[in-house]
């Protein structure tokens, strides 16, 4: 059977795994990416090993859909701690147990805690939504939801 980035097969990605004994995770070794899911090239195309694996073992995949680690182990490949659902679930699910990134922790946050706390502070002491959106360079709707704290919620 030939194996390679054509030809990589449900037994390509078996062999690499490795079963923790202690949760039952299958451990995928072969190149992780920087967040550390498992990425394998199948069918000409670089992709997740994880959602290969629920694809080889469980179910296909449905367009739109995500899979879920049940483990929260981003290496993990056991068809038996992976689900499929909406990106919404896997949000309030990754929110649930605290594992969202927040504050300027969040890769998309264009500001930090330091000018959050200085833009409630101003705008307490009568500084605009309009004056503040400039100074921070962030949309009055923003502003608005951090003055609510609706964002950047402490």
């Amino acid at each position: 059977m030939r194996t390679g980035p054509k030809g990589n097969t449900p037994d390509t990605l078996k062999s690499r795994l490795d079963i923790d004994p202690i949760t039952q995770c299958w451990i995928y070794n072969g190149l992780k990416d920087r967040d550390g899911y498992g990425r394998m090239t199948y069918e000409a195309k670089q992709q997740f090993a994880h959602r290969l694996a629920y694809a080889f073992w469980v179910a296909p995949l449905i367009p739109g859909l995500v899979v879920m680690h049940k483990c929260d182990n981003r290496p993990c490949c056991n068809p038996g701690h992976l689900k499929q659902d909406t990106q919404g679930v896997n949000n309030r699910d990754c929110s649930a147990k605290g594992r969202k990134p927040k504050g300027s922790a969040n890769g998309n946050a264009k500001l930090t805690e330091y000018q959050v706390s200085k833009m409630r502070e101003w705008f307490l002491a009568g500084t605009s939504k309009e004056e503040l959106s400039k100074i921070f360079n962030v949309s009055r709707l923003q502003i608005r939801k951090i003055i609510r704290f609706e964002a950047w919620a402490s």
